[in-house]
């Protein structure tokens, strides 16, 4: 779980340029169209009762 938005906007932000999943995404794209349309982002907080 991410501490805060830095944190993630950095892990989402790397996870993004892995070789990895640039290279599937490249290969499916090209077999089929985009895999994805849109990415909608949200960050929640955790409530106060659950920490």
């Amino acid at each position: 779980m991410q501490q805060d938005m830095a944190q993630r906007q950095r892990l989402w932000e790397q996870f993004k340029k892995d070789i990895e999943l640039i290279q599937v995404k490249r290969n499916s794209e090209e077999n089929g169209g985009l895999i994805v349309e849109k990415i909608d982002e949200y960050f929640m907080y955790q409530a106060e009762f659950f920490r």
